[in-house]
C-alpha cells in the first residue's frame, strides 16, 4: 500500500511536508522465502549477532555480552516510542490526540484529523508484545534510507529496483511477516512516530489514510495481523538542504516477525520526580543479567536493552555503573516481554 501526500496549510508558517509510505508483505514462513530471488541471499539467523566472551567474574553464569547493534540516539527513541505505544494503545491514543509537539498539533489541524475517532481507534487495539531491535533489519533500513536521501525521493522501490522483502532477505533475515514504513519528511523522532501512528492524510471525516485500517499505524501497532511482529530495524538519515521541501530527515522502519523470544526494555532513573519514564531518563551502560543465563546486556545511551530468553521464569538483575541495582522476575512464553527497570537512590 502506498500513498504520497503533501500539504500547504495557510494556518502554519511553513510547509507541513508530512508525506509517508507504507508497505506490507507476508509469507507462509521462513521455508517459503525464495533464496534465489534477485538481490537476496539465503537467509541466516534472524537475530542480532553476538560478541565475544566478556567474563565479569560475578558467578551468576552470564559471561557473554549480547551485542544487538548500535542504533543512533534518534533510532533508540523511535524504538522506545514504538514499544510504549504497543504496550498501552489506549494511552497512546490519548497522547496522540493532545500532543506536545507543535508540528504534530499543526498536522492534526491541517489534515482535519478527528481526534475523538483517533482516541476510540487506539482504545480498541490489542496490546502487543515489544519489538526487539534487530541489527540486520536495521542494515536493510539503512540501505534504503540512504538511497532515498541521496535520490531525494520517497518510494518503496529502491533506485536499484530493489523491493522491501528483497532488501531484508539480502540482509540475512528470515521473516514470516514484514511491514515497511517510510517518511522523507521527518522533523524529529517524536514527530515521525506520531505521524506514522496518526497516519494523517486521508479524506474527511477521519483525516486518516485508508481508515479504518491505516497502513502505517497498523504496521507500527501490529493491529491487524494474527501473528504480531516482534522485531524492528530503523534508520534515521539526515538530508542536505534544498529548495524542494524534502527532509530534513528520512526515516525507514522495517517491522518483521522472526524466530526467537526476547526480554526488552529500558533501565531508567526518575530525574524529574514525576514517577514516569520520560525520554532522556534512561541509564546508560547498566548491566542486565539473567540468573543462570548465558548472556548479559549493557544498556544503550538511551537506557534500552534486550536479551534472548527461553520460555520459563527468569530473574533479571539490573546494575548501574554507580552501583544502584534492582531485580525483577519475568515469565516468558511464546512472545517477547517488556520489562522496564527503575533505579532509585536506594537501589531499586
Amino acid at each position: 500500500m502506498s500513498l504520497v501526500r503533501r500539504v500547504r496549510s495557510r494556518s502554519v508558517a511553513a510547509w507541513l511536508a508530512l508525506a509517508m509510505l507504507a508497505a506490507g508483505c507476508s509469507g507462509a514462513g521462513p521455508a517459503a522465502v525464495d533464496s534465489t530471488a534477485p538481490g537476496s541471499t539465503t537467509p541466516t539467523s534472524a537475530g542480532p549477532v553476538t560478541s565475544g566472551s566478556a567474563d565479569t567474574g560475578s558467578g551468576d553464569g552470564a559471561t557473554e555480552r549480547y551485542d544487538f547493534g548500535e542504533p543512533s540516539v534518534e533510532e533508540q527513541q523511535l524504538w522506545f516510542l514504538a514499544n510504549r505505544a504497543r504496550a498501552d494503545p489506549a494511552a497512546e491514543g490519548r497522547r496522540l490526540a493532545a500532543p506536545d509537539d507543535a508540528l504534530v498539533k499543526d498536522g492534526l489541524t491541517a489534515f482535519g484529523v478527528d481526534v475523538e475517532q483517533l482516541v476510540a481507534d487506539f482504545a480498541g487495539y490489542p496490546v502487543r508484545p515489544p519489538v526487539v531491535w534487530d541489527a540486520a533489519l536495521s542494515a536493510a533500513a539503512a540501505r534504503h534510507a540512504t538511497d532515498q536521501a541521496a535520490e531525494r525521493t520517497q518510494a518503496h522501490l529502491g533506485s536499484d529496483g530493489s523491493k522491501p522483502a528483497a532488501r531484508v532477505r539480502a540482509a540475512g533475515v528470515a521473516f514470516s511477516v514484514l511491514h515497511e514504513n517510510i517518511s522523507g519528511y521527518a522533523h524529529s523522532p517524536q514527530f515521525a512516530h506520531d505521524a506514522f501512528a496518526i497516519d494523517w492524510g486521508g479524506p474527511a471525516p477521519t483525516g486518516v489514510q485508508e481508515w479504518p485500517t491505516p497502513g502505517h499505524r497498523f504496521a507500527l501497532m501490529s493491529a491487524g495481523v494474527a501473528a504480531p511482529t516482534n522485531a524492528v530495524g530503523m534508520s534515521w538519515v539526515g538530508v542536505a538542504s534544498g529548495d524542494d521541501n524534502y527532509g530534513p530527515f528520512v526515516v525507514v522502519q522495517e517491522f518483521a516477525r522472526i524466530d526467537g523470544t526476547f526480554v526488552v526494555g529500558t533501565v531508567w532513573a526518575d530525574a524529574n520526580g514525576d514517577e514516569q519514564f520520560q525520554w532522556g531518563e534512561g541509564v546508560a551502560d547498566a548491566e542486565v543479567r539473567v540468573d543462570g543465563g548465558r548472556w548479559l546486556a549493557v544498556t544503550l545511551s538511551g537506557g534500552g536493552y534486550e536479551l534472548p530468553l527461553d520460555a520459563g521464569t527468569h530473574t533479571l538483575t539490573f546494575r548501574a555503573p554507580d552501583g544502584r541495582s534492582t531485580q525483577q522476575t519475568v515469565q516468558v512464553g511464546t512472545e517477547n516481554v517488556l520489562v522496564n527497570a527503575e533505579l532509585t537512590a536506594s537501589g531499586g
